[in-house]
C-alpha cells in the first residue's frame, strides 16, 4: 500500500533449524509441540487482508465509494478498540453527541481556558 504495508498478512508457517551450535537446555524436548500451531485469525487487524482471505475476492462487485466507507469504517473501528483499550473511551461503540470534539495528545501543561481560548474562535463552548 501508500504506507509499504502489505496488503496481505504474512506468516511464518514454519521454519527448519539448519545448524544450532547451541546445547539444548534439559527437558526442552517436553515442551516442544509435534507441529507448529494454527494461526487465529487477528480481530484487530482490520486494515489487512487476512492469510486465510483471497485478497481477489474481498471487494468483487463493490465499487470504489463502498470500498472506501468499508474501510473507513473499518479503521474507525479499530482506532476506538485502540482508545478502549487505553482507558480514553469506555467502550468501543460509544458515540459521542453532536456537539462534543475529542482532542488528544495535548501537551500535559495545557489547561481547560487554554483550549477555550482557542476553540471559542470557532463558535459557542458549552462545557470544556
Amino acid at each position: 500500500d501508500n504506507n509499504d504495508k502489505p496488503i496481505q498478512n504474512i506468516r511464518i508457517r514454519h521454519t527448519v533449524v539448519i545448524d544450532d551450535p547451541f546445547p539444548d537446555p534439559p527437558m526442552l524436548k517436553e515442551h516442544i509441540p509435534d507441529r507448529s500451531p494454527e494461526a487465529k485469525p487477528d480481530k484487530h487487524d482490520v486494515d489487512r487482508i487476512a492469510d486465510y482471505e483471497n485478497a481477489l475476492s474481498r471487494d468483487e462487485g463493490k465499487t470504489d465509494e463502498q470500498i472506501d466507507e468499508e474501510l473507513k469504517a473499518a479503521t474507525a473501528k479499530s482506532q476506538a478498540e485502540v482508545l478502549t483499550m487505553i482507558g480514553d473511551l469506555p467502550h468501543a461503540e460509544v458515540t459521542p453527541d453532536d456537539t462534543d470534539l475529542f482532542v488528544c495528545k495535548l501537551n500535559p501543561v495545557t489547561t481547560s481556558e487554554d483550549l477555550e481560548t482557542v476553540f471559542s474562535q470557532f463558535g459557542e463552548i458549552v462545557s470544556c
